[in-house]
């Protein structure tokens, strides 16, 4: 029996429509629901490094695009702000975490 946590199901992957990215890994969905994106750091939104890894997601995964969220298992409370910490993935192909970080736009956070 799955638990739910601001809105979301732990234990099963769903889907997610983006609505806009507040940076380079935070997304907010249609449904209001704020995503931290799992173990990794993006530069913040005020450097350009920062302003760039926003301008990367933006283009791949714009307004409407459909994610599989994975909430991460030792997070299930989310994180300080509320956030709920998930790895994001496309319907095809590897997680955006990691497209991220092989993009140069983040690196890896534990």
């Amino acid at each position: 029996f799955p638990v739910t946590i601001a809105g979301n199901a732990i234990g099963s992957p769903q889907l997610v429509t983006v609505d806009h990215w507040i940076d380079g890994d935070t997304v907010v969905s249609t449904t209001g629901t704020h995503i931290r994106l799992a173990d990794i750091d993006a530069p913040e939104i005020d450097t350009p490094e920062g302003a760039d890894a926003k301008i990367y997601i933006r283009e791949h995964y714009p307004k409407g695009s459909i994610l599989i969220m994975k909430i991460k298992e030792t997070q299930k409370e989310g994180d300080i702000y509320g956030r709920t910490v998930a790895y994001l993935y496309p319907l095809m192909g590897e997680s955006i975490n990691k497209q991220l970080i092989k993009a140069g736009h983040a690196q890896y956070d534990y």
